[in-house]
């Protein structure tokens, strides 16, 4: 038999609020596993599995529908859809990269 965790342990061990997960299990990306004698809702290596993967998808900018969709879709899409948040991301970095260097020269104008 795995290991359990109460929502509090789910939290403090991956860095994710009470508020994210309860979301979480809102639209059915996770569920808990079951509950202890107080009530408290436990979750399995699996649902940590699934909250790490949702925290990732967020990061690399995929919004919560989005998350819930790529659950059910091939590993094809899947990839086809993370190379295009890629292509997102790398834009991004170039504009962020363009910010800083017209605020360096900012600075260096200032000195």
């Amino acid at each position: 038999m795995g290991s359990y965790k109460t929502l509090r342990e789910v939290c403090d061990c991956l860095h994710v609020t009470r508020r994210a997960v309860q979301g979480y299990e809102a639209i059915g990306l996770v569920h808990s596993s079951s509950t202890n004698k107080y009530g408290h809702l436990l979750y399995d290596d699996k649902a940590m599995e699934i909250i790490k993967e949702i925290k990732q998808y967020q990061q690399f900018g995929f919004q919560l529908k989005e998350i819930k969709e790529l659950q059910n879709v091939s590993n094809k899409i899947l990839k086809e859809e993370i190379e295009k948040k890629i292509i997102c991301l790398k834009e991004k970095q170039e504009e962020l990269e363009s910010i800083i260097e017209a605020a360096n020269e900012m600075l260096e104008k200032l000195k």
